[in-house]
């Protein structure tokens, strides 16, 4: 079973696997060369969200072991492609300085690229063949456990050893991390970098429309404040949003999903319940029929299928329904908030509303996870140094610092601003599920597709339950197999 890419490899009997983790030898690692390519045009990545700590001019870290990449080239693969040109983006500025100092440090000309449009397939194919895509290569948080397991990802362990680098400190991402010690291996390094930033999962909503029910502007906010945004009134606003035709149709929606299942996903954790866990010995558990699950999804239910609050669209055509104002709250990641300050939407941004037994919640989402491929085993302790300090704190600004420099001008008002900030640097409102990082979002039951039909009201909750809960235990049972996770904590 491979549940994260369409054309996969082979999969390995239990003996074979078992072999790939404890030896590391799935693939060849004679190739310890160095990707020489002289297109350093193609530059990507955003910038680096940064804490205050730190040393020096090019970060926080230092590596303990002689580094000296003698001239030659660094390749990092992305699957995205922002501008190289220097003034367009603040915190790619920054960027583009720290790695003009890591190419005079060491010795070395750091390249920046996009991947090819097959990204998965073509990093299974290249590490496959012993000319892996990049020397670095970023990779959703949830696509890493097919590639341990077809032996891809070299051990970053001894490279740890080597240069003292520790995946504790401030500028990496805990809640990644843990996933991905697996059998008492690291094999991915999750970095904070300023697409978490963007990643979190927020409520948008229509001041317009807000006002035109009879509330203030910054209604929601004071409820928040109060402690009283919860399902109850989100549910009483979406009441009062929703129009109907005279031939019955739904012309104005309560609530808009980009994706049901984050969406759904949100509501579980703030309600202080959570879909997915890991025992005490390791293996991933699904907790589907959990009481706050549960209510979570009788929420939805409720909301979307009985009441018809919730629009039955998803991604782009539920963007365009809340520009035009046919959808009042949109349930989106933060970093949509630059497109619809652009659009020139008047909007307002809160956290997810509360269930009876949680609190307000910004979903963190996994990513910014890198991994090394086995190819370059013998030199990862170079790329680990590098990468490190790319993304290591910056001397002379905090996270919020930068994250106000990037981002303030889209806000109209200064809650939504302090809602957008908190979300991506205080951890009292962060949160995860670890149902998210094994990648059942879209597996065979793909649980988009259910959480979805469940906001339709085309599946019941306890349908959901009793008809998906196993099938997805039974697909991490196969998927970790002889694996054992850090215990999430």
């Amino acid at each position: 079973m491979c549940l994260s890419f369409a054309a996969c490899k082979k999969k390995p009997s239990q003996a074979e696997s078992s072999d790939i983790l404890n030896s590391d030898s799935a693939v060849n690692t004679n190739n310890d060369n160095i990707t020489n390519d002289n297109n350093s045009s193609d530059a990507s990545s955003g910038g680096t969200a940064g804490n205050t700590s730190g040393s020096g001019s090019s970060g926080g870290s230092s590596s303990k072991a002689k580094v000296d990449f003698g001239g030659k080239t660094l390749t990092l693969i992305y699957e995205y492609q922002p501008s190289n040109e220097k003034g367009i983006d603040p915190s790619r500025d920054r960027e583009l300085d720290r790695i003009a100092q890591l190419n005079k440090k060491y010795n070395v000309n750091i390249v920046m690229k996009k991947g090819a449009a097959n990204y998965n397939e073509a990093i299974v194919s290249s590490i496959s063949a012993g000319t892996p895509i990049g020397n670095i290569i970023k990779i959703n948080g949830n696509k890493n456990y097919d590639f341990i397991k077809s032996g891809l990802c070299a051990p970053l362990d001894d490279a740890m050893k080597t240069t003292g680098i520790n995946m504790t400190a401030s500028h990496y991402d805990q809640r990644t991390n843990k996933y991905y010690n697996i059998n008492g291996k690291q094999y991915v390094a999750a970095l904070i970098v300023p697409q978490d930033n963007e990643v979190m999962d927020l409520w948008f909503y229509n001041k317009d429309i807000l006002a035109e029910l009879g509330y203030k502007s910054d209604y929601i906010y004071e409820l928040y404040k109060s402690g009283n945004w919860d399902w109850n009134n989100a549910t009483k606003l979406f009441a009062a949003a929703k129009k109907v035709s005279a031939n019955g149709t739904v012309t104005r929606y309560g609530l808009g999903c980009v994706y049901a299942y984050r969406t759904l996903t949100s509501m579980v954790l703030s309600n202080g319940g959570k879909i997915g866990g890991v025992d005490k010995t390791g293996a991933p558990t699904v907790n589907l029929g959990e009481a706050r699950v549960r209510e979570a999804l009788q929420q939805m239910y409720d909301w979307g299928g009985v009441n018809k609050y919730i629009s039955p669209t998803e991604a782009d055509e539920t963007y365009s329904k809340f520009s035009k104002g046919e959808i009042f709250m949109c349930s989106a990641q933060a970093g949509r908030a630059k497109s619809f300050y652009t659009g020139g939407i008047n909007f307002g941004v809160i956290y997810p509303p509360k269930g009876a037994n949680g609190k307000n919640i910004a979903q963190v989402r996994v990513g910014s996870s890198f991994i090394i491929p086995i190819t370059y085993k013998s030199e990862a302790y170079k790329y680990l140094t590098v990468l490190d300090e790319l993304y290591s704190p910056y001397p002379d600004a905090s996270r919020e610092d930068i994250l106000k420099n990037d981002a303030i001008n889209y806000f109209s008002d200064m809650n939504s601003w302090t809602v957008f900030r908190d979300s991506a640097i205080k951890s009292e409102v962060q949160a995860n599920d670890d149902f998210t990082v094994f990648n059942l979002e879209w597996s065979n039951p793909a649980f988009g597709t259910v959480c979805l039909n469940l906001s339709k009201g085309a599946i019941t909750p306890g349908s959901v339950v009793e008809k998906y809960n196993d099938q997805y235990q039974a697909l991490l049972d196969d998927l970790f197999k002889g694996y054992s996770l850090t215990k999430a904590k």
